[in-house]
């Protein structure tokens, strides 16, 4: 089902509100009647994204702030992205890909060749084929939690990580990703009251606690809770990744921008190819106006991880601050366009 672009040309609103107004809220104003018209033709042809994407939408066309529509507008379209998903598991489970005879094990081995090289949706694919074959595996299911939170897509990422804790996987293996899919989708409060610090756990593992509860108070604003976490997990792990990430992010938060370039930079050093590395490089330019240094922090995330939106928002964001509306309004296109393109045979 093609999108029918015809009732709004994109680049003619972009240069609209150009024209009318300076600044991200007045060119977002005018993205949001574009997208507007896209989801409304969307919702009423097709009931299936109507049920699972409409709420989301609705809330976006109601926002005036262009961060909250960027941040709803992200919900909708993982909805949406969902339902590609199951259209291409769908089309696995009754067409075979000519694997039929490959076990559980045999098709998680070739998720983490997939995932080792970068092909996360790939990896979801034969994660999905190893469930199919074996639904009782946590370890498959716990994998898929990990890789969906990769992806940006955190419900799917709980519903996973749940199975897999429902099934037997270890506390100690399960109650992280968990958390961070609580964490990504604001259940900070959550994340505190169940994932609690053992004494007794390895020490990377209570480093990934205090990190992830550090995150939930900073979520929560609790700024002194957050510091206080973040600060142990870097005393007992000074060169972990994540701790120096989500300490840099709390500096960003304290505005303290000087104290996080140098985290980041020591991140930076200790695993440059670490994506929340790189997001948080491209947040803190933001941060400090280096529009440009943000899209190239951004690009390199969208080239590694094309399916992961949160990355695409935010390279729309930094392409914006950088003077880059109509290649933001682009990105944004093609966003909806990959998110329905797997619904259309659903739709009639």
């Amino acid at each position: 089902m093609p999108v029918p672009f015809g009732l709004y040309d994109i680049q003619s609103q972009t240069r609209r509100g150009k024209a009318e107004g300076s600044g991200t809220a007045s060119l977002f104003m005018h993205v949001k009647g574009v997208y507007r018209q896209i989801f409304h033709f969307l919702i009423a042809n097709c009931p299936f994204i109507y049920e699972h994407a409409a709420p989301e939408v609705e809330k976006s066309i109601r926002l005036m702030n262009h961060q909250s529509f960027s941040g709803h507008i992200l919900r909708g379209l993982q909805h949406a992205a969902g339902i590609g998903a199951v259209v291409v598991g769908l089309a696995v489970a009754v067409g075979g890909c000519g694997n039929e005879t490959l076990s559980a094990d045999a098709y998680v081995a070739k998720a983490e060749e997939s995932i080792a090289a970068g092909d996360l949706r790939a990896g979801v694919i034969e994660l999905k084929n190893a469930i199919q074959r074996n639904p009782q595996d946590p370890k498959a299911r716990l994998l898929l939690a990990r890789t969906y939170l990769a992806l940006g897509d955190p419900a799917s990422a709980e519903k996973e990580a749940t199975r897999a804790r429902e099934l037997g996987a270890a506390a100690q293996d399960v109650l992280v990703p968990l958390a961070q899919a609580w964490n990504d989708q604001g259940a900070y409060e959550r994340t505190l009251k169940e994932l609690a610090l053992d004494d007794a756990a390895p020490e990377q593992h209570r480093t990934n606690t205090l990190v992830v509860r550090g995150l939930a108070h900073l979520g929560l604003g609790q700024l002194e809770a957050a510091q206080a976490h973040l600060d142990e997990a870097l005393a007992a792990t000074p060169d972990d990744a994540s701790a120096l990430v989500g300490r840099a992010r709390l500096a960003m938060q304290q505005k303290d921008l000087e104290k996080a370039t140098s985290l980041v930079d020591r991140a930076n050093a200790v695993a440059p190819e670490d994506a929340e590395v790189v997001a948080t490089r491209g947040d803190l330019a933001l941060a400090a106006d280096r529009p440009a240094n943000a899209v190239a922090a951004f690009r390199t995330l969208v080239g590694r991880v094309p399916g992961n939106l949160n990355y695409k928002l935010s390279l729309v964001q930094a392409m914006i601050a950088n003077g880059e509306a109509e290649a933001a309004v682009g990105t944004l296109d093609e966003m909806i366009r990959r998110a329905c393109s797997g619904c259309s045979s659903l739709c009639a």
